[in-house]
Formats: C-alpha cells, sequence, structure tokens
C-alpha cells in the first residue's frame, strides 16, 4: 500500500525477493523473508512499513530477475543484480530499469528467457 500523499509504503513479501532501496547512493534489501501466498494454511505475514524520502527509489522485482542464466547455466544472482542496479540511472526509473534488462540481456546472450520478469521502479520526486 502506497500512501502517495505522505510516501508511506508498507507491504509484506509474500514469497517474493525483497525489494530494493536505493537512498543516498545506497543499496539495501528492505523488509521480511516469508512463504509464497497460499503456501501454509492460517500463514501470517509480516509488514514493513518505509517512510520514503526525496530521491529515494524503490525496485520491486520478482525472481526472474536474478533467476536469469547464461549459455553456461550460470544465474545472474544477487550480487550481479545489486551491481546492475547500482550501476543504473539515479534520476530517471525508466532509464534505470532500461539498464537493468540491458544487463540480464547481455548476461542471457542467446539463451532463452526461463521465467516472467515483473519490476517497478519508484521514484520519489521533490
Amino acid at each position: 500500500i502506497l500512501d502517495s500523499s505522505t510516501n508511506i509504503i508498507t507491504f509484506a513479501t509474500a514469497g517474493h525477493p525483497f525489494p530494493y532501496l536505493r537512498r543516498n547512493g545506497q543499496i539495501q534489501e528492505i523488509g521480511y523473508g516469508s512463504l509464497p501466498l497460499g503456501a501454509r494454511l492460517n500463514r501470517e505475514y509480516c509488514e514493513t512499513t518505509l517512510q520514503l524520502q526525496t530521491g529515494d527509489q524503490l525496485f520491486l522485482l520478482t525472481d526472474g530477475f536474478f533467476e536469469v542464466r547464461n549459455a553456461q547455466r550460470e544465474l545472474f544472482g544477487f550480487e550481479r543484480l545489486m551491481m546492475a542496479i547500482d550501476q543504473s540511472d539515479l534520476t530517471d526509473p525508466q532509464r534505470a530499469l532500461d539498464h537493468l534488462l540491458s544487463a540480464l540481456s547481455q548476461f542471457r546472450g542467446n539463451t532463452e528467457q526461463s521465467d516472467d520478469m515483473t519490476g517497478i521502479i519508484l521514484q520519489v520526486l521533490a
């Protein structure tokens, strides 16, 4: 849930990868890990509430981003994903997403994409 009047976001991962927050040039994973939604009956999910600040970028990415494989069956992985985020545009979420997709495509080469990828980048403007 994003309250755009206060820039407060509340979320639960429900089996998805942690979001990445880029703030003041630093990138960190935020949130709590959890099982996929519906994996267990009566499962409670921990919510994370975050006050977003001017200049923040929040990367909400599905597992298809780090599970990309190249011809050698090597995973793109979390470390490469963090580096790609670090090298992406600080001020324009579309260019940042384009950079991530380009980095993944270069890594994958001619190997067929095997998983879906959904990405949203929230940018907090002044």
